[in-house]
């Protein structure tokens, strides 16, 4: 969970993130990155605050510590997909193709933001690159069964034969 704070507006992190959370009813073994945005400005304070979580100062303008936050972001993964001998099979094509729609978008956020090598491209629009994300989220949420819908029961269920 990349929980977004404006840095200019934060004066104790961890406990505007704690305050935050709270209201939110998330599983103990839910990992939560803070991104302090906004770390451009001046007068903004880079103190190391007493969070349990990764914090990244990152400046969406400049593209400052953008680099540190997607360093973060794979170790999270790394820590949770640990690199194993065995190549990773998935037996359902169904899989496979939720897998490659989750690059494909990855791919875009990336190209989009300007943070690909070689690309000029940027956008200003944060909903674009919000539902890029949000569609890599919700493919990687239907491989792994954190995202369960109508469709996919019934794309499961029709593998199946069941007898009367």
């Amino acid at each position: 969970l990349l929980v977004v704070m404006d840095s200019s507006l934060c004066k104790d992190i961890g406990a505007e993130t704690c305050s935050l959370l709270s209201d939110l009813e998330l599983r103990e073994d839910v990992r939560i990155v803070i991104v302090c945005n906004k770390c451009d400005l001046p007068g903004v304070q880079h103190s190391l605050d007493s969070a349990s979580w990764p914090i990244v100062h990152v400046s969406c303008i400049t593209g400052a510590g953008i680099e540190s936050l997607f360093d973060v972001i794979r170790q999270q993964i790394d820590e949770l997909c640990p690199v194993s001998d065995d190549n990773a099979l998935l037996s359902r094509q169904r899989h496979r193709l939720l897998i490659e729609e989750a690059l494909i978008a990855l791919e875009q956020v990336s190209c989009f933001s300007g943070f690909a090598a070689g690309s000029t491209a940027k956008v200003n629009d944060a909903a674009v690159v919000a539902e890029l994300l949000r569609d890599a989220t919700d493919a990687v949420g239907e491989v792994s069964g954190a995202v369960v819908t109508e469709q996919i029961l019934d794309q499961i269920f029709s593998s199946f034969c069941i007898g009367k």
